[in-house]
């Protein structure tokens, strides 16, 4: 096992009792075993913690395997293919077949993989030009699509998007939900496509590296205010998925009706209302007690008057 950042090697296992090139390796799903595909047929298992081989599985239908992958959320369950169209699902803990598809395919079959959406949906691509689409729980094909073309690699994305390689050089692309066409064609390639891979969905890291022009465009792109995006809820047999819970509450809670965010936002909530109440309400009394000083002004006014003025009396002669 190589760090590829400081390119030394991390783990090396020791080699198998009958040494044999190695064709196929692949992770389970919590990273605690290796699994190598022999060319002799045999696929041993490595512990990542012991570093020693724990288990080699060996195939009673064939010596040949085309392809060899671990399931992605069950870490026990290991995918072999053949050269004479076998499929078989292989629990490495009990060493035990769990489903066994025999001549599904009539010629080798050329790669597999399982669905990211639905942990039950796997698909297998052959010579034979054919695309299987299996449930794995109910251990039977449910879908099959037939290409022009002799299929040598398979890949699937969380979209439900399949990829297909084919022998002559072309990539097709379909949607999982509907078979029927390929949605792009493309063409790149004088031989033959040998793997195809979708790229992976990687979040977004923070380095302590980062500019001040990067860091001050994240703060302002995390003040905007993003639209929802409507993720989709179905997959092809509706077993994992279920429509998104959509949290509006318009109910009143003890009596009390909840304030329009909007409104809230725009000052024009209910609270605000109280404010330009309390606020009219106090400058009428403001208003009022202005008339009531001029009226005192007057009272004292004609006060001043009747001390400073005399009375006109009629003189007696």
């Amino acid at each position: 096992i190589w760090d590829t950042k400081n390119k030394s090697i991390t783990k090396t296992f020791p080699t198998p009792s009958h040494q044999s090139s190695i064709n196929y390796i692949s992770y389970n799903a919590k990273n605690t075993s290796l699994a190598a595909t022999m060319q002799n047929g045999d696929t041993v298992i490595y512990g990542l913690v012991s570093n020693i081989p724990v288990l080699t599985v060996k195939l009673s239908c064939s010596k040949s395997i085309s392809s060899m992958k671990f399931h992605h959320e069950s870490r026990s369950l290991l995918g072999l293919t053949t050269d004479e169209g076998h499929i078989v699902l292989r629990d490495i803990t009990t060493n035990k077949d769990k489903v066994f598809f025999e001549n599904v395919h009539a010629s080798p079959v050329s790669d597999m993989a399982f669905s990211l959406i639905n942990k039950d949906v796997m698909l297998s691509s052959g010579y034979d030009k054919m695309v299987h689409v299996y449930d794995i729980r109910l251990q039977k094909v449910v879908s099959t699509v037939r290409t022009p073309y002799t299929l040598t690699s398979l890949a699937i994305n969380p979209e439900n998007q399949v990829a297909l390689g084919t022998k002559n050089g072309l990539v097709l692309i379909y949607d999982l939900r509907d078979l029927t066409n390929p949605l792009k064609v493309l063409n790149g390639h004088e031989e033959e496509v040998r793997k195809v891979s979708f790229q992976p969905i990687r979040k977004k890291m923070f380095s302590a590296e980062v500019s001040l022009r990067e860091d001050t465009e994240t703060i302002i792109s995390s003040l905007k205010v993003s639209s929802p995006v409507q993720n989709r809820t179905s997959d092809m047999f509706f077993i994992t998925d279920t429509p998104p819970k959509n949290n509006l509450d318009i109910s009143s809670q003890g009596g009390e009706t909840k304030a329009d965010s909007f409104l809230v936002m725009m000052g024009l909530d209910k609270s605000n209302n109280d404010f330009d109440e309390d606020g009219n309400k106090s400058s009428e009394y403001e208003k009022k007690s202005d008339r009531l000083e001029i009226r005192y002004r007057q009272l004292d006014a004609e006060k001043n008057i009747s001390k400073v003025s005399t009375p006109l009396n009629s003189r007696t002669a």
